[in-house]
């Protein structure tokens, strides 16, 4: 069976909304990158959080410590995604809740 995600992002603080597909796609983007992650295994819940270009990661509720090549990676992507919605100007600050269902 196929995963779907529930996924919740703030943008500079504001709620985006997110359709569907939008919401899969950033989800099932950021998950495929974190299962990559040495010590994550299977994962239930992320929560991604970027302030002043420092990129926190949270997995099942537990902190998981990035290096800087995958904190980079993990957030130049997860921007690149954000910054073509609707709505979205700037990316000063971002966080991103997703639950796998």
């Amino acid at each position: 069976m196929k995963e779907t995600y529930q996924t919740k992002l703030w943008v500079n603080g504001a709620d985006i909304e997110l359709n569907p597909f939008v919401g899969q796609f950033l989800a099932g983007t950021v998950v495929g990158g974190v299962r990559t992650l040495k010590g994550v295994a299977a994962v239930r819940s992320i929560g991604f959080n970027l302030a002043k270009g420092n990129a926190t990661l949270m997995v099942n509720g537990k902190q998981v410590e990035l290096t800087p090549f995958p904190s980079d990676m993990l957030s130049r992507t997860v921007i690149g995604a954000v910054s073509s919605l609707k709505g979205v100007s700037q990316v000063d600050s971002l966080q991103m809740d997703i639950k796998v269902v």
